[in-house]
């Protein structure tokens, strides 16, 4: 078990990749519970989703699961491409506002990192918060997947874990096994979730290089993965405004609004840390209304309280 002081160095949310995670988790919550050492996956318990947004200033948890046995403890779940600094303090801060809500309720709380870069050892942690009044106190379990067996999975009947094989500690017989399942299912939303994990772990060639000319990876596919990269070397080159409007129109030409909702959440974390958070965001449909709002607001607008309310705005029309 390892203690972790306080830290206020915010390093923003992940978007959208860690929303891909939620949505499994939603399908697949008694594999979680498993990897999270909570449940035995054969356990003879039904779980449901309960709201993700507890009470606060504008809380919202990545996932929050209550079994249905009536055993009083909730599991909490948080998604984080790299680990950040400040997890632990948010842990704690979930964890109390959650326990203000479901007071009879034990917290357990597991953080799942993604990329291995900055991350401390898994297991137990222990975090204090406070030197005097009040001292808090919050334990979480740090699960690393990249060191979770992918075995289970890619072999598995479950085609709703198969893209988590991405980000798992896989080999590259295995990603070719799981991509040959994906692909025969013939289900795009598992297929895009899969190719987005694999950008966050793989680049192209070494993606080109484990799956060779497999039909699924074709260059027309792969540019949707590493669309925001992409748009950010063009930013650095071309500068901002240029690489933005390119990555707009690969997302414009492949008819896809979550390639615009990307950027625009990119965009927001670096001007905005924590607006590109905002649940508003999801109803936002459209390309052309992601790209105005960026280009007409976000960019062009200094004062935060003032692109919320832009944002709010542009949502509105949805509703």
């Amino acid at each position: 078990m390892r203690t972790f002081a306080a830290s206020t160095h915010y390093q923003g949310v992940d978007q959208p990749n860690d929303r891909i995670l939620k949505e499994i988790s939603t399908q697949a919550a008694r594999w979680f519970l498993h990897a999270a050492g909570v449940l035995p996956i054969d356990a003879a318990v039904s779980l449901r989703p309960m709201n993700r947004e507890v009470a606060g200033p504008a809380l919202r948890v990545d996932q929050l699961l209550a079994p249905d046995d009536g055993s009083a403890w909730l599991h909490h779940f948080e998604f984080q491409t790299f680990w950040p600094n400040d997890m632990p303090k948010r842990v704690t801060r979930y964890q109390g506002v959650i326990r203000l809500e479901n007071p009879d309720s034990e917290i357990r709380s597991t953080v799942f990192v993604v990329n291995p870069a900055g991350c401390p050892p898994g297991g137990e942690m222990l975090h204090v918060d406070g030197s005097y009044s009040p001292i808090i106190h919050a334990r979480f379990t740090l699960v690393r997947m990249w060191e979770l067996d992918a075995e289970p999975v890619v072999r598995g009947n479950d085609p709703n874990l198969w893209p988590l094989a991405a980000v798992m500690g896989v080999t590259a017989d295995e990603l070719r096994m799981v991509a040959r399942k994906i692909v025969s299912l013939g289900a795009a939303e598992i297929e895009a979730r899969f190719v987005a994990l694999l950008g966050l772990r793989y680049d192209r060639a070494r993606l080109a290089e484990i799956l060779g000319e497999h039909p699924m990876y074709t260059r027309e596919i792969l540019k949707h993965s590493w669309v925001i990269q992409d748009f950010m070397k063009e930013g650095r080159e071309e500068g901002l405004q240029q690489g933005i409007e390119r990555g707009i129109e690969k997302g414009r030409v492949a008819g896809q609004a979550s390639e615009a909702l990307q950027i625009l959440r990119r965009v927001l974390a670096e001007r905005f840390p924590g607006l590109e958070s905002m649940p508003e965001l999801d109803a936002i449909s459209e390309p052309a209304a992601l790209e105005n709002l960026l280009l007409d607001g976000v960019l062009k607008l200094n004062d935060r309280e003032t692109v919320v309310g832009a944002i709010r705005k542009a949502a509105a029309r949805y509703q």
